[in-house]
């Protein structure tokens, strides 16, 4: 027996079910009068009843919800089909949990999938999940990247659900995309987010094709993940909400400028952009775009013709990321100023990462804004100087009127400082003594130089115990 199903069967009250069944001739479930979850949702028992059998079915079936979390998330790739799985567990602790675990439908829903040798039992497991789900939408991940001798059974599963899978996660293998391209068209009546990482092989671009029939067939599909160095051919833009282009496929100005034109239901994009070249074509009208919330760029080389385009009212997080070589985003820092002054939802989320490039006057100039006042989270790195005069601006006492920058900023990080001595601690203290709702910080100084910051190393250190303990009182 499992240590887990051991452990949960002894905070029930039950020890072992043949211990159970023998002490009368009625039974087990006379013993303990278990009556089924769906009759009302209590269970009815005698004296010596274990207060969790006390529970409402709705409240037992969030907890059961719960036991799929991992660390307050549910992650799919947790939801491996063995018989240690979460649902398998709870099933098989006593007859009122079972009958519990088996008519809710959600807690079987998540399935992540491995190539197998043949040798176990995914496919039958499988099955059993997806029946007990009842017909309700499927969460599904499979990959084979790292296995050799791979075993078909998962995919099958997977082709012979298409209709009713509404999260795909693949991590395929070119085998695997041979394989998947063989069902037929206008399957996918329900996807509506799709992962693919797909290992190049000869015939990248032949398989790349095959794989788009998953997309292209479905009218649900909002949001895309693609992680191959192919570009996806033929992706329906005017659907997603949603679109995440890895690193692996650099995209280009004009690429970049089609994908903003052509999504405007779109509300995050993360894609890496390469080089401008003579061949780009950036549109000289604006780009409006009313939806987009979250912007992530990494960058290789300035981008001054897309933002000076680009007009994104609404939005609430920029990140902006540049490798070693490639230089500021902007060769007029003008730019960034301009296109954050054109927002006007609020901004809450600001990462500048450059190394060398961007002044401290510019970041001054953007934070400054009145769309910059809503910033919650600040990471700043790269910068060639950030000096006393800069984080001074942060102190909650900076200027005769108590005003300072970023009144409402929770999370604060910043490389390459280089100030006196006490002059962050001054400043985080400040805004504590203010009720600030500061809760994170980070700095980092320049290579050799953390052991002349006592009293901020002092601070942060002290911080973070403090920070931790409230963590930790708030998830007792």
């Amino acid at each position: 027996m499992h240590r887990w199903t051991r452990r949960l069967k002894s905070m029930c009250g039950v020890h072992s079910f043949r211990e159970g069944i023998g002490q009368t001739n009625d039974g087990y479930l006379n013993n303990f009068s278990i009556r089924r979850a769906q009759d009302f949702g209590f269970v009815r028992q005698g004296h010596d009843e274990a207060p969790i059998h006390r529970l409402p079915v709705e409240l037992l079936s969030q907890i059961f919800m719960h036991c799929l979390e991992f660390e307050g998330a549910v992650m799919l790739c947790t939801a491996t089909l063995d018989r240690l799985h979460q649902p398998m567990i709870l099933s098989h602790v006593c007859a009122l949990w079972r009958d519990l675990a088996i008519d809710l439908p959600a807690l079987w829903r998540r399935l992540s999938l491995r190539a197998c040798n043949g040798r176990n039992d995914q496919y039958q497991l499988g099955r059993l999940f997806i029946a007990r789900a009842r017909n309700l939408p499927l969460l599904v991940e499979y990959s084979d990247l790292f296995r050799r001798d791979i075993c078909p059974c998962a995919l099958d599963l997977i082709v012979e659900n298409l209709a009713i899978i509404s999260q795909l996660d693949l991590c395929l293998t070119q085998s695997s995309v041979r394989r998947l391209s063989i069902f037929p068209t206008d399957v996918t009546p329900s996807l509506e987010l799709l992962s693919v990482q797909a290992c190049p092989g000869e015939e990248e671009h032949v398989q790349l094709s095959m794989l788009q029939r998953v997309y292209t067939t479905s009218p649900k599909l909002r949001a895309l993940s693609w992680a191959s160095p192919e570009f996806p051919p033929n992706v329906p833009w005017s659907q997603l909400v949603d679109l995440c282009i890895s690193y692996h496929c650099p995209i280009s100005h004009s690429t970049l400028a089609y994908i903003l034109s052509s999504t405007p239901r779109l509300q995050e994009l993360s894609v890496t952009v390469c080089p401008i070249t003579q061949v780009d074509v950036i549109p000289s009208r604006a780009i409006f775009h009313s939806h987009l919330r979250r912007l992530d760029l990494a960058v290789d080389g300035p981008l001054d013709a897309i933002f000076e385009a680009l007009c994104v009212p609404v939005l609430e997080s920029l990140r902006l990321l540049s490798g070693p070589a490639a230089g500021w985003s902007f060769a007029d820092e003008s730019v960034l100023v301009e296109f954050l002054n054109r927002t006007t939802g609020g901004l809450e989320s600001l990462v500048l990462n450059f190394p060398y490039a961007l002044s401290v006057q510019c970041l001054l100039s953007c934070l400054s804004l009145p769309q910059s006042s809503c910033i919650r989270s600040l990471h700043v790195h790269g910068l060639p100087a950030l000096d006393d005069n800069f984080f001074r601006r942060f102190d909650a006492r900076y200027g005769r009127d108590g005003t300072h920058l970023l009144p409402r900023l929770e999370k604060f990080g910043a490389g390459y400082c280089v100030t006196t001595d006490g002059v962050i601690a001054s400043v985080i203290r400040s805004r504590i003594d203010d009720h600030h709702s500061l809760h994170y910080a980070s700095f980092d100084y320049r290579p050799g130089e953390a052991s002349a910051h006592p009293m901020d190393i002092s601070l942060l250190e002290d911080l973070e115990q403090t920070w931790d303990a409230r963590v930790q009182k708030l998830l007792r």
